[in-house]
């Protein structure tokens, strides 16, 4: 699944954030069969409330928000992606991981195409003279 349309591209949702996403996801792993609130994840990874609702809104690859039935508790609750939920701590350790480098790599590209385009408009404006 793809970064939400909502969350800006400067935004780094893995870059720093790894061991508090490998937390959550043992949370999760903790328990298997159940949806948890974010207080719940936040309580279970001895995070932030405000840290874990934002890592589970942003980061759809990793939690799933579950769709509530009417008249039942409003309480928004997620669950660990089953692609992820397939995997042992390990390979959720490495998918995370994974995930910080590729994004660190697009970053990374994205600064130095902006010094690049500096350089070079910096280059011309000399030169036109």
């Amino acid at each position: 699944m793809a970064r939400p349309g909502w969350v800006p591209i400067t935004r780094l949702r893995f870059v720093g954030r790894t061991d508090v996403l490998k937390r959550m996801c043992r949370a999760f792993r903790a328990h298997p069969n159940e949806s948890l609130s974010a207080d719940e994840v936040a309580e279970q990874a001895r995070l932030s409330f405000r840290e874990t609702h934002q890592r589970l809104i942003e980061t759809p690859e990793l939690f799933v928000r579950m769709t509530r039935p009417k008249g039942r508790d409003p309480t928004p609750r997620y669950r660990l992606a089953s692609k992820l939920s397939a995997l042992d701590d390990a390979g959720v350790g490495a998918f995370i991981d994974k995930q910080q480098g590729i994004e660190g790599r697009i970053a990374a590209i994205i600064v130095l195409g902006i010094i690049a385009l500096v350089v070079f408009s910096t280059w011309m404006t000399d030169y036109s003279r």
